[in-house]
C-alpha cells in the first residue's frame, strides 16, 4: 500500500511538471506575439509616416512643376520678327497723313483750352487715389462714353456677344491665362483682400488688366461643338495696371493709367493649323483667318474715326507669354511726336485652352467618340478709351476761340449729350 502510495505520488509530481511546462510555454508563445505585433504595428506607423512624407514630397514637386509649366511660353509663328521690339514689322500704315505730320500742342494742353467744365482734372485724381487716376469731366467723359457705344456696336454686328465680366479673378485663372500676378508681373498687379483674410490668402485675387481674364474664366472648363465654334465674345470694363507710370512728356496725361475704360474681344475657335503643300505654299488655318479677321475689326474702327495709325507685326521678345502671334496698332500722337499702341491682338493657340481645359468635341472615329481637344483662343483690343482720346485730340485738334473738341462725324450718332458743343 504504502509504495502505491509513492508511486502515485510521483505521477502525480510528473504531471504537475508537465502542466507548469506546459503553461510556461504558452506565456513565452504569448508575449512572442505580442513582441511581433507591436513590431508590425510599428512598421505599419513607419510606413505610414513614410507615405506621409513622400506624399507631401509629391504635392510639393507637383505645385513647383505646376507653376514652372505655367511659366513656359508658347511657340511662336514662323513669319513672326525675330528680336527685340525694334525689329516689328510694320505690316501697313494706313489713314490720312495731313493729321501726323506737324507736333502740335498735346492733349493736356488742348484739353485745358475746353471749358472748364470739360476738363481733364489730374490733380484732382491725384488727391482722390494717387498719380495716373485722372478725371475726365464733362465733354471728356462723353467722348469717352461715345468711343466705347460706337465700338461696342460695331462688334455687335459682326457676331460678336456682350458680356458684362467681373473685374476681379482668381490669380490662378490669370496664371493660367499666361499673367504671372504673384511672379515677375507683381509689380503690374492690383491685389483684393479682405479685413479677414489672412496674409496667405492675400494675393488670392485680383483686378483685371483686361478683360479677356474674366472672359477666359466664362468658358473654362467647357466642351464646345463645331457647330458652336467660333464662339465670339465682347466685354466692356475697367483694366487696372499697377506698373509706374513713368514721368515726362512721353507718359503724361492719359497715356498711361492705372485704371482706364477697355472694350475686350475674345474668340474660340477650332484648333486647326495651317497646311504646307508640297510646292511650298502654305494655308491658313482657323486661327490665322481669326487674326486677320480681328485686325480688320480694330483698323475699320480706327479707319472710322479717321485716324492715322500703322500696324505692327511683333517680333519674338514682345509676344508676351501667351501669344503664338501678336500684332500691335499704334496710332499717331502729334503732342508727343511719336506713335503710341491703341490696340493689340494675339492669336494664343491651345495655350490658354490647355490651361483652363476649353475644349472642343474632336467628333466620332469608326463609330467612337474620340477625346476633346483644346480649342484655339485669340484676344483683341477692340477700344482702350484713354489713347484714342489722346489720338483725337491731338490729330484732331479744339477750337479754342469756341472752346469745343474737333471730332469725326462717325462719333456724333453715340454722343449722348449736346452735340452742339463739338465741331463735328
Amino acid at each position: 500500500m504504502k509504495s502505491r502510495r509513492v508511486k502515485g505520488s510521483a505521477r502525480g509530481s510528473s504531471a504537475t511538471e508537465g502542466q507548469g511546462t506546459s503553461s510556461s510555454a504558452s506565456v513565452h508563445g504569448d508575449a512572442a506575439t505580442q513582441a511581433n505585433g507591436e513590431s508590425l504595428l510599428e512598421k505599419a506607423r513607419e510606413m505610414r509616416e513614410s507615405v506621409m512624407r513622400i506624399t507631401e514630397t509629391y504635392s510639393s514637386l507637383s505645385e513647383q512643376i505646376q507653376k514652372l509649366l505655367l511659366l513656359m511660353p508658347n511657340n511662336t509663328h514662323p513669319d513672326a520678327p525675330t528680336g527685340s521690339e525694334s525689329s516689328a514689322f510694320t505690316e501697313s500704315s494706313p489713314g490720312s497723313s495731313k493729321n501726323g505730320i506737324a507736333r502740335i500742342k498735346d492733349h493736356v494742353s488742348l484739353s485745358s483750352s475746353l471749358e472748364p467744365s470739360d476738363a481733364l482734372e489730374i490733380a484732382a485724381g491725384r488727391l482722390a487715389a494717387g498719380p495716373n487716376f485722372p478725371y475726365l469731366i464733362g465733354q471728356l467723359a462723353m467722348l469717352e462714353q461715345a468711343l466705347l457705344r460706337m465700338s461696342v456696336a460695331y462688334a455687335i454686328e459682326r457676331g460678336f456677344h456682350l458680356v458684362s465680366a467681373p473685374i476681379v479673378v482668381k490669380t490662378d485663372i490669370a496664371e493660367r491665362c499666361g499673367f504671372n500676378p504673384r511672379g515677375g508681373e507683381g509689380g503690374q498687379t492690383y491685389f483684393v483682400s479682405s479685413s479677414s483674410a489672412s496674409s496667405e490668402n492675400d494675393k488670392e485675387l485680383c483686378l483685371v488688366g483686361t478683360a479677356e481674364i474674366s472672359l477666359a474664366a466664362l468658358v473654362a472648363g467647357r466642351t464646345f461643338s463645331r457647330t458652336q465654334l467660333p464662339l465670339k465674345l465682347l466685354a466692356v470694363s475697367p483694366a487696372f495696371r499697377a506698373e509706374d507710370g513713368g514721368r515726362g512728356s512721353q507718359t503724361k496725361g492719359l497715356y498711361r493709367l492705372h485704371q482706364f475704360q477697355k472694350a475686350e474681344m475674345y474668340v474660340v475657335c477650332e484648333a486647326n493649323e495651317g497646311l504646307e503643300s508640297s510646292s511650298g505654299c502654305r494655308t491658313k488655318g482657323e486661327s490665322e483667318s481669326m487674326l486677320d479677321s480681328l485686325l480688320s475689326i480694330q483698323q475699320e474702327v480706327l479707319q472710322s474715326l479717321g485716324l492715322t495709325y500703322r500696324c505692327l507685326d511683333m517680333p519674338t521678345e514682345e509676344l508676351g507669354a501667351s501669344a503664338f502671334r501678336k500684332f500691335d496698332i499704334e496710332a499717331w500722337m502729334p503732342g508727343r511726336g511719336t506713335w503710341g499702341e491703341v490696340s493689340s491682338a494675339s492669336d494664343c493657340l491651345d495655350y490658354q485652352s490647355a490651361r483652363l481645359h476649353i475644349l472642343q468635341d474632336a467628333g466620332e472615329e469608326k463609330g467612337k467618340s474620340r477625346k476633346a481637344q483644346p480649342a484655339t483662343t485669340l484676344n483683341a483690343t477692340l477700344c482702350a478709351t484713354p489713347r484714342l482720346i489722346i489720338s483725337l485730340l491731338e490729330q484732331y485738334g479744339v477750337d479754342e476761340q469756341a472752346r469745343k473738341m474737333r471730332l469725326p462725324d462717325s462719333l456724333k450718332p453715340h454722343w449722348i449729350g449736346d452735340s452742339s458743343q463739338v465741331q463735328w
